[in-house]
């Protein structure tokens, strides 16, 4: 919520500065779990895990052990799938950050950012790599909720009476005469659960919101 509705609806609201640089700081521990990262912002980035899975299954059972809190005697040893792998992730997140994490396991990022919403705000999802279960994933969602669609195209959607992704699968052929070539291109994407696999690098957030 924006700082100044917040103080609209309630006036004696005290709002919290961002210290930015602790912020920057706690990213770059994030971060460096996987080089190959890529950063959506300081508090959120993608991994593909394809290489690390495979580099995994040599690691020995030390490799993959962590203390259960700091400075904790305890320890905590995680697998090797990709569901352990994320676990193991969020666990040095908290580790070294004191900070909660939620996570999204999927094929393609698209998918994975909407899996990463469903068990905030610390947990984790994984969406099973099989078509059908897929589909029936992406088509129930609200298309406000899919990256991309902002308000006025959500807004000319639900003009057309399009409220969630299975409207746009169902809608396709109106779709196809109306839109634009990439805009239609876009919609037939999201409405089949496609989406991008290669992380991109150049688009780092340069700012911090307050907490309200």
């Amino acid at each position: 919520m924006p700082g100044f509705i917040a103080r609209h609806l309630c006036p004696n609201l005290v709002i919290v500065r961002c210290d930015f640089e602790k912020y920057r700081a706690d990213s770059v521990k994030v971060i460096e779990y996987d080089e190959n990262y890529g950063s959506c912002g300081l508090d959120e980035a993608f991994a593909d895990l394809t290489n690390h899975l495979q580099i995994r299954t040599n690691f020995s059972e030390q490799q993959r052990t962590f203390p259960k809190e700091e400075n904790s005697t305890e320890t905590i040893t995680f697998g090797m799938t990709a569901e352990e792998v994320v676990q193991e992730m969020r666990h040095r997140i908290h580790l070294a950050t004191r900070l909660t994490a939620s996570a999204g396991i999927a094929c393609n990022m698209r998918l994975a950012k909407l899996c990463s919403d469903i068990n905030k705000p610390n947990g984790q999802y994984q969406l099973e790599s099989n078509v059908e279960v897929i589909l029936n994933f992406i088509r129930n969602m609200p298309i406000r909720k899919i990256k991309g669609i902002g308000k006025v195209t959500a807004l000319h959607l639900e003009s057309l009476e399009i409220q969630t992704v299975n409207d746009i699968y169902l809608k396709r052929g109106i779709l196809k005469l109306i839109e634009y070539p990439t805009t239609f291109d876009f919609l037939m994407r999201v409405s089949n659960g496609c989406g991008s696999t290669t992380i991109e690098h150049d688009d780092l957030q340069k700012s911090v919101g307050h907490e309200t």
